[in-house]
């Protein structure tokens, strides 16, 4: 299965390691473009730097690449920038499942 991931931090990479051992086709949209290139080129992540990132994970920080021909999309932002990610990534998205997963909720 073609997974996108949306958020590139310890939960959403948690994720696509976990996923992509299961041979799926992962790839993980990271907000800050120094980061995602980082992950992409080292195969790791600063905040799960014990975690390698297998050669089924893409990652990029364009999310036009990595929403292209995806049959799931995680959510996996924070809660309060769920709206605005969505906004962004709403011209992209056909009629793939969204899964938000949240590890927790923020109130004002």
């Amino acid at each position: 299965m073609k997974i996108a991931i949306i958020g590139g931090g310890s939960w959403g990479t948690a994720l696509a390691v976990h996923l992509a051992k299961n041979k799926h086709q992962i790839k993980v949209w990271e907000f800050f473009k120094e980061q995602a290139e980082e992950m992409e080129q080292k195969r790791f992540c600063r905040l799960l730097p014990e975690a390698k990132l297998a050669e089924n994970i893409f990652v990029s920080w364009e999310m036009n690449k990595v929403l292209v021909d995806c049959e799931l999309v995680l959510l996996v932002v924070h809660s309060d920038k769920i709206e605005s990610t969505m906004k962004n990534a709403k011209a992209l998205l056909k009629s793939q499942p969204i899964i938000i997963v949240q590890k927790m909720i923020l109130t004002k």
